[in-house]
């Protein structure tokens, strides 16, 4: 009988194949050996851990989810989400690049959260955003405190941002942040007088009479004026009482000793009751606040 012939790739395995020897084996033991308690432990641990994953315990595993385009992380019970750049409505793709935050992401937590989650951490590098959804993310976030400690802490909270923070039971702040601004702000622009100047002119039709009294090619009417500021403040107390009830203050206060609508420092935040506590990022993250 001939022998089989062997192929390129046969002889090639062959090849790169490394035969160990009895000496090379028994080296490699002896080189064990004095570890022989630590991977003993090693694996003591790893049978642990896979009893607990069997049992339904995440043996502290950390899980990142997207709540919509909100990243959320949990690591043994604690959920941590950020509210980044202006707050708007809804998604788009500026949310999921993550350079805006919607407020509808926030608004779902209470759905979309976990039920064994027991405390909720919101990282704040905002400076406010648009009304519309705020409210509403505002009361979502007001009613996890049935089910779970939620926990603000503010480098940048301002506006609408602070809106939300201040719903939730705790509010802790950076010494270099900023935060407050509680108010509401709009602006109408008209090239009225540049369209002049240049000789041009524009002719708007629009039923009924007030659906064109925004146009940036005409001047605000007195009456547009006062109807509009009546809406800022009408939106304005709706801000404060949130706050109010979110801080467990009273209205007076915050008209008062919030800044009037300006930002707040630190220590002027400290001071008005607008946060609990004041604290590096470091230890806030180290638990220095519970």
């Amino acid at each position: 009988m001939s022998a089989k012939r062997l192929t390129a790739a046969e002889r090639n395995d062959l090849a790169n194949t490394r035969i160990v020897s009895i000496e090379e084996s028994r080296a490699a033991l002896l080189n064990l050996a004095p570890h022989a308690n630590e991977l003993q432990n090693l694996k003591a641990k790893r049978e642990a851990r896979d009893a607990a994953i069997a049992a339904g315990d995440d043996y502290g595993e950390k899980k990142d989810m997207y709540i919509g385009d909100l990243m959320c992380s949990i690591f043994n019970g604690v959920a941590r989400v950020g509210v980044r750049g202006v707050v708007v409505p809804t998604r788009s793709f500026w949310t999921w690049a993550g350079y805006e935050t919607a407020a509808e992401d926030i608004e779902s937590l209470p759905r979309m959260l976990p039920d064994d989650i027991k405390t909720l951490i919101v990282e704040y590098d905002s400076p406010g955003g648009l009304v519309e959804g705020v409210p509403e993310a505002a009361a979502a976030l007001y009613g996890l405190r049935k089910r779970m400690v939620t926990v603000a802490f503010a480098r940048f909270a301002c506006s609408a941002a602070y809106y939300l923070a201040s719903q939730q039971d705790y509010v802790f702040m950076m010494p270099s942040g900023t935060t407050g601004s509680v108010g509401v702000k709009a602006m109408h622009v008209s090239f009225a007088g540049k369209l002049e100047q240049d000789g041009i002119e524009v002719t708007e039709f629009g039923s009924p009479e007030r659906k064109t009294e925004f146009s940036p090619w005409k001047p605000l009417s007195e009456d547009t004026k006062k109807r509009m500021q009546a809406r800022i403040e009408k939106m304005r107390k709706q801000f404060e009482k949130a706050v109010a009830k979110g801080r467990d203050m009273k209205l007076e206060d915050i008209q008062e000793n919030f800044g009037r609508g300006a930002p707040l420092d630190s220590d002027e935040a400290m001071a008005a009751g607008a946060v609990d506590k004041v604290m590096p990022y470091e230890q806030f993250l180290a638990g220095k606040w519970k």
